[in-house]
């Protein structure tokens, strides 16, 4: 009876502690850090469809506890409009933020599409302490005026650990929603390190405007870290 009390206990204690593990996420952006991507496209509005594909390699211009900077350069960008490439200009994205991942001024990105909101959907906003899997957080972005910033929501749940490609991960989903009921939303599965690193992002919206289509669109965008050779 003492021995099963024992074994009771210890299976009880592993439970608790199981339980009770916490996550993690210590972002610390440093300036000169470099980070290749690959970048998928699908948009879908009627019968219309383009799909685009590229490498994104974004540089930190600058970081201390205001702001960071970014710099992202488009390379090998291939754009597909209907059957056919329209060869669509692109210009460096060049994003400032706060450390807390509140986008200050964004400009640039492929001409004809909603570069604010194909970032917002991508970027991750890591947790403020601690977090336990199931739990989420909630944080509420202002509009940005004289930006293409739009005001929005990010509510995202911490799904627990995850292996993606031999390296351990966490894994979080991230809800995105604007005030106006009929504006953009999406959802996106980030996988990340403990150092806040992007190993991959996947989301899907609806609703997102699109200069170049003239109507609102659906579609899916990743983007998935390039390994250094």
């Amino acid at each position: 009876m003492k021995t099963f009390a024992i074994v009771a206990l210890v299976l009880f204690t592993a439970v608790a502690f199981a339980q009770g593990e916490k996550a993690k996420v210590a972002v610390s952006p440093k300036a000169g850090a470099v980070a290749k991507y690959k970048w998928d496209l699908k948009l879908e509005a009627d019968s219309l469809q383009a799909t685009a594909k590229a490498v994104l390699e974004t540089t930190t211009k600058s970081a201390d506890q205001d702001a960071v900077e970014t710099v992202t350069v488009w390379k090998d960008l291939e754009v597909e409009i209907a059957g056919s490439n329209p060869g669509v200009p692109v210009e460096d994205l060049v994003v400032r933020s706060k450390p807390s991942g509140e986008a200050l001024s964004l400009t640039g990105g492929i001409r004809g599409s909603d570069a604010a909101r194909l970032y917002l959907l991508t970027r991750f906003i890591a947790p403020s302490a601690d977090i336990a899997e199931g739990e989420s957080y909630t944080v509420d972005f202002p509009e940005k005026s004289g930006t293409p910033v739009p005001a929005h929501k990010i509510v995202t749940t911490y799904v627990g650990k995850a292996d993606l490609k031999g390296k351990a991960a966490l894994k979080f989903v991230s809800k995105y929603s604007e005030s106006d009921s009929q504006a953009m939303a999406g959802e996106t599965t980030y996988w990340v390190l403990a150092d806040g690193t992007l190993l991959k992002a996947e989301s899907k919206f609806q609703r997102m405007p699109v200069p170049a289509f003239g109507q609102p669109v659906s579609g899916s965008v990743t983007l998935e870290a390039v390994e250094s050779p």
